[in-house]
Formats: structure tokens, sequence, C-alpha cells
């Protein structure tokens, strides 16, 4: 099982990961998972060359890499070195 973060709501998504892992300054490449992905912060996790980063979620109106039930990840385990989702 890949470590997971669990996001606050409200704006400090991207204060989150950065304060609770060190994928921005990693020298390796990093494999992310966003679940219910949030358009500011997908952007700016997209821009690092060493972050593969695949945002999931079930509804289908969100702008997403894929659709995906969390009860249902359908990767192989330890895929992903990180999934981060909210919890509200």
């Amino acid at each position: 099982m890949s470590p997971v973060t669990f996001n606050r709501p409200g704006g400090i998504n991207f204060l989150n990961i950065t304060e609770r892992t060190n994928i921005l300054n990693s020298s390796n490449n990093i494999k992310l998972l966003r679940i219910a992905p949030e358009k500011n912060l997908q952007k700016i996790l997209k821009s690092f060359s060493h972050i593969e980063y695949v945002s999931g979620d079930l509804n289908t109106l969100m702008d997403c890499d894929i659709r995906l039930d969390i009860a249902k990840i359908n990767f192989e385990d330890n895929f992903f070195d990180l999934i981060t989702v909210i919890m509200f």
C-alpha cells in the first residue's frame, strides 16, 4: 500500500502535501495519485517534471485523468509512491 495523506478542505492542500512529504524536493521520480483533484493544485503538481501525476474521481464531471472508485483502485500494489485525498 502506498502512503496516503488526508488533506483538509479549504485551500490548504498544497501546504498540507508539502509539509507531510518531500515530493517537491525529491531527486527521485514520484508517482502521485490525487483523488478528487483541485484544478489549481493539479496545475502546480503537473508542472514538476519528476512527478508523474494522475488524477481520479468517480464524478465524471471532474477534469481528471481517470474515472476512479476509491474502493476499487485498479492499479497494482505499490504502483503509486503517494496517494492524496480530501477528507471532509
